[in-house]
């Protein structure tokens, strides 16, 4: 056991720490950083603190998550791993094996990305940031105000999200469907992989996020087949229209979601064969 876990931290370290991940975790920053520039000057002018559960709602901004969707296509562009130091795995250990170290990085990667949001979000913040387990002043305003509006501010804070969640709670709620989600894309797009190419995978995962983008121009009911707008908190149960997702059937499509690409995947994995690529 021990040596899997050494196993799998090289592994993750060997493809987390490339010149690709440096320069999406530098798009990232920026556009935390023009998202949030306006709330610390808001915080700075009226001498309030916020609360690092503002990330909530940075999670919900369309515009943000736009961006981001695009990263975690271009990270995990890459599935599934088929290059030489895989090789090594897939003939000791079989397929399963190799299926199984596949899942289990996505899984801790996709962690990994939702952390660093919010830890880039909370020292973005760090000017005007204050540790409290009650919503504060700003958020409050921002809710019930046009403050907004006059500073510029792009990211919503809908009162409803206020009176529904506690801060903690709200974290714990968006870092949970937002790591489900971000699984749930990387292993869409490696069971996509396995079964046609890569090439689909960027066309379908494109059409869903150009669907997310646009989601405000077709019926409701869209949402309950994009995944992608389910990591909006603060969209959920809005009824647009006779149909809106709501919280209970994102809780129960999510893991479904979730068993069939793995079921999937695992089928393809056992029935097809691979071609090994040489590293770059």
């Amino acid at each position: 056991m021990i040596n899997y876990v050494k196993f799998q931290l090289k592994i993750l370290h060997h493809r987390m720490f490339t010149l690709k991940t440096a320069i999406l975790l530098g798009v990232l920053w920026i556009t935390e950083d023009m998202m949030l520039r306006q709330i610390v000057a808001l915080g700075k002018e009226t001498g309030e603190k916020i609360i690092p559960a503002a990330y909530v709602f940075l999670q919900s901004s369309s515009g943000f998550l736009l961006i981001f969707f695009l990263e975690i296509m271009v990270f995990y562009i890459g599935v599934p791993f088929t290059t030489n130091d895989q090789l090594y795995v897939f003939l000791r250990s079989g397929k399963s094996k190799w299926y199984l170290n596949q899942v289990v990085y996505i899984v801790v990667s996709s962690l990994m990305i939702l952390v660093t949001a919010f830890l880039f979000c909370v020292i973005r913040l760090m000017p005007i940031l204050k540790f409290s387990w009650s919503w504060d002043r700003i958020l409050g305003t921002l809710a019930l105000t046009d403050a907004g509006q006059q500073f510029g501010i792009v990211v919503q804070v809908p009162y409803k999200i206020l009176n529904r969640y506690e801060p903690a709670e709200a974290v714990i709620y968006s870092v949970l469907i937002g790591w489900g989600v971000i699984c749930l894309i990387g292993m869409l797009m490696f069971s996509i992989s396995l079964v046609w190419n890569r090439r689909v995978v960027i066309i379908i995962m494109t059409v869903m996020i150009l669907l997310f983008g646009i989601q405000r121009y077709y019926p409701a009911w869209v949402r309950y087949l994009v995944p992608l707008s389910w990591v909006q908190i603060t969209e959920l149960g809005v009824r647009y229209s006779e149909f809106a997702p709501t919280q209970k059937y994102v809780c129960t499509m999510l893991p479904i979601f979730l068993c069939c690409t793995l079921g999937i995947g695992f089928w393809w994995t056992r029935k097809r064969d691979f071609e090994w690529i040489e590293e770059e």
